[in-house]
This record gives C-alpha cells, sequence and structure tokens, in this order.
C-alpha cells in the first residue's frame, strides 16, 4: 500500500470518528437543551401572562383615573357655583347690616325726638292751638 492510500484512509477513519463523537455529543445533551428551552417557554408564558394582567390593571386604574378626574371636575364646578352664592350671600348680608344700622340710627333719632316733645311740648298760638284741640277732641 501505498503513503497515499494510509493517509487517505487515516483521514477517513479520523473524519468518521469525528462524526460519530460530533453526533453523539449533540444527541446526549440535546435533551438538556430541549429541557432548558421547554424552561424557557415555559417562563415566557408565564412572563406574558404576568404583563397581560399588568396591562389590564393599567387600564382599570386608568379607567378609575378618567372616572374620578370627572367628578373632580363636576365637584369644581359645583364648589365654584358655592362659592359665588357665598359671595352674593355676603354682599347681601353687609347690605342689610348697613341698612339695619341706618334704621338704629333713624330710630335713636325719632326717640330723642319724642323724650324731646314730651319734656317740651310745642307752644301753639292762634289756629295751629285751635287745630291741635279738634284733633284731640275727635280722638
Amino acid at each position: 500500500m501505498n503513503m497515499k492510500n494510509l493517509k487517505d484512509i487515516a483521514l477517513v477513519l479520523f473524519a468518521v470518528l469525528a462524526i460519530i463523537f460530533a453526533s453523539t455529543t449533540f444527541f446526549r445533551g440535546s435533551s438538556k437543551y430541549k429541557y432548558q428551552i421547554e424552561e424557557l417557554r415555559k417562563d415566557n408564558k408565564r412572563l406574558q401572562s404576568q404583563r397581560d394582567s399588568i396591562v389590564k390593571a393599567g387600564e382599570a386604574i386608568q379607567h378609575r383615573i378618567d372616572s374620578l378626574t370627572a367628578i373632580e371636575t363636576r365637584l369644581n364646578g359645583i364648589i365654584a357655583d358655592k362659592d359665588v352664592e357665598i359671595a352674593k350671600a355676603k354682599s347681601n348680608a353687609q347690605k342689610s347690616k348697613a341698612e339695619l344700622d341706618a334704621m338704629r340710627t333713624n330710630l335713636e333719632k325719632i326717640r330723642k325726638q319724642i323724650e324731646e316733645a314730651e319734656k317740651k311740648p310745642a307752644n301753639r298760638e292762634g289756629e295751629d292751638l285751635i287745630n291741635s284741640l279738634k284733633i284731640k277732641t275727635r280722638q
């Protein structure tokens, strides 16, 4: 045999052994990789489920925020209306107080006039005295 044939046979034998070694290693480890791939798929499904539940919770929270914002807007409008009513009531109260003070002042003046009239009756003479007596006698 020739050296070249021996080299060719050794090369073929080496290639066959390499293929056998690689395939056995691949197929032995493939069950391990399949298990890891299956675990990764399970983790992926679990994470997707968590993501979906978080998205739903976020949507529910956003809906609640929108609802509360609408309520807040409505209540702010009511508060503004009540503030206007309060301002009007304060204004009316101030006007009423001013009118009451004016009436009290006027009443005090009238009382003083009555007291003065009781202390010093009016001196009537002539026709004024006759008219005054006629009015008193009619009563």
